[in-house]
């Protein structure tokens, strides 16, 4: 069974690779993972990578604490204080 991970190198994802050591870890960047194939994660690039995938386990996540997440003042939350 052909099972791909994304954000292997982050939380859940270093947890997961850890249960299922045979995941195939889809990278940005070099992370020394065995199998890992670092991709830009383009559409095109997935389609391929992904064909003969049975199952794709999507854990990565970009995380930004800052305030500034929303840039129309209509969009954030009134007890949010702007920075």
């Amino acid at each position: 069974m052909k099972i791909f991970v994304t954000g292997a190198n982050g939380r859940l994802g270093s947890q997961f690779m850890k249960l299922v050591p045979n995941a195939i870890p889809l990278v940005r960047k070099k992370s020394g993972f065995k199998k890992e194939i670092v991709t830009d994660f383009n559409s095109n690039e997935l389609k391929k990578l992904l064909k003969d995938a049975d199952v794709v386990v999507h854990l990565a996540a970009s995380l930004n604490f800052d305030n500034n997440l929303f840039p129309s003042k209509s969009m954030r939350h009134p007890e949010i204080p702007s920075a």
